[in-house]
C-alpha cells in the first residue's frame, strides 16, 4: 500500500468515526471491542487499540477479514464504501 493510500485510508476512518461510525474488531485470539485508534506502518501493519486499553499489531488482511462498522447512515455510506474499497485494493 501506498503512503498516499495509507493516509486516505487513515482520513477516512477519521471521517467515518467524526460522522459517529463505530468500528469493532474480533477474532479467535481478540476479543471483539471498538477499535479507538487506528494506526498503519510502512509495512501494511495495523495497529489498533480497542476499548481505549488494549493495543494489537495485526496484518492488514486479518484486519480486512475481522472488522466491522456500526452506525453508517445515508451521510457516511459513501464514505463507507470507499474505506471497504481501498482495503479490497490494497
Amino acid at each position: 500500500m501506498t503512503r498516499d493510500t495509507r493516509e486516505e485510508l487513515l482520513e477516512l476512518y477519521t471521517e467515518l468515526v467524526d460522522c459517529g461510525v463505530v468500528f469493532h474488531y474480533g477474532n479467535e485470539e481478540i476479543d471483539n471491542g471498538e477499535i479507538t485508534n487506528f494506526e498503519i506502518d510502512d509495512e501494511d501493519m495495523i495497529t489498533i487499540e480497542l476499548d481505549g486499553c488494549e493495543t494489537y499489531e495485526i496484518e492488514l488482511q486479518d484486519f480486512i477479514d475481522n472488522h466491522s462498522k456500526d452506525g453508517v447512515n445515508y451521510h457516511s455510506f459513501e464514505m463507507g464504501r470507499r474505506f471497504d474499497h481501498i482495503l479490497a485494493d490494497k
